[in-house]
């Protein structure tokens, strides 16, 4: 994410979707929100 390698279509998106999904972008990549690996509850438990 941090390099560009996520992209999210916007077309039909209004303008505070936009900002909503910017906001939740730029605080993924900050780490005030921590994204898991895997859905809870996965059989897989990969680390990476």
């Amino acid at each position: 994410m941090k390099e560009g390698g996520v992209a999210t279509p916007t077309k039909n998106m209004t303008n505070d979707e936009k900002t909503a999904v910017e906001k939740a972008k730029d605080d993924i990549v900050s780490g005030k929100i921590k994204v898991p690996n895997h859905p809870a509850g996965s059989k897989f438990n990969q680390q990476f």
